[in-house]
């Protein structure tokens, strides 16, 4: 496996210091992706749509290399936030919450059926208005995410915080965005779910809708929760 051997500018971004260079002449840009082979050409790979072997390669190290830098000790910040919604540290960490300082984010890892890493997603907590608000190392399309064991009805949240908030009182999945793939619905049924409900903002009843009627395609049943705020801004009375 290459070593980390420092931090450089990126061609592409132009960020200072995002880029990461490795002894075998291959680099990784941490904010933007761009990604340099091994071999010196440069490239960026679109890993949102199908990783071939080289990213998944690439993308390895990089799981590698950030389960190594990530900490416990989550920025104030973040912990300022989650606490809003009464959500503290112990019950982060417990659901594998990390914090990244390289790009000042609380990061989970994500994984696939078969256990291995297939994602990281992180929340920027950044001062810099020009860092975007989510970002995904990987892609999200495999991700196999149950938070909690409590029966035959799985809540389908937008984010995951919204799921460690639902989790307190059902089984809860991270869709980490609007849509959710009907591999991951029949996984569900493969695994004894019945019931999928499907919570997501006020404003996406539509996709809502597509998932609903993804889950009662394949033979599960299936509702949606409409409310002003996201899951995670409830209690476990109004969740119930």
């Amino acid at each position: 496996m290459a070593r980390f051997t420092g931090h450089e500018s990126c061609p592409k971004c132009g960020s200072r210091d995002n880029l990461a260079r490795y002894d075998d002449g291959s680099a990784w840009c941490f904010g933007c992706h761009y990604y340099e082979p091994p071999n010196g050409q440069r490239f960026i790979p679109k890993y949102e749509d199908s990783p071939n072997a080289e990213g998944r390669t690439s993308l390895s190290r990089i799981y590698n290399a950030m389960v190594r830098d990530c900490s416990t000790e989550i920025s104030a910040r973040a912990v300022d936030y989650c606490g809003r919604f009464g959500i503290g540290v112990p019950e982060l960490l417990k659901a594998g919450g990390r914090w990244y300082a390289r790009t000042e984010s609380l990061v989970f890892f994500y994984y696939d059926k078969e256990g291995t890493i297939c994602c990281i997603q992180g929340r920027s907590f950044s001062t810099n208005r020009q860092t975007s608000k989510y970002h995904n190392w990987g892609t999200t399309h495999d991700v196999i995410d149950i938070n909690g064991s409590k029966g035959h009805t799985i809540v389908i949240t937008e984010d995951k915080l919204s799921a460690i908030k639902v989790a307190r009182v059902a089984d809860a999945f991270p869709a980490l965005g609007t849509t959710f793939q009907v591999h991951k619905l029949v996984e569900l049924k493969k695994r004894g779910y019945q019931h999928v409900v499907v919570w997501l903002d006020h404003d996406k009843w539509r996709e809502s809708r597509e998932i609903m009627d993804k889950a009662k395609w394949i033979g599960l049943s299936a509702s949606s929760v409409l409310t002003e705020e996201d899951p995670k801004c409830y209690d476990e009375v109004c969740i119930k």
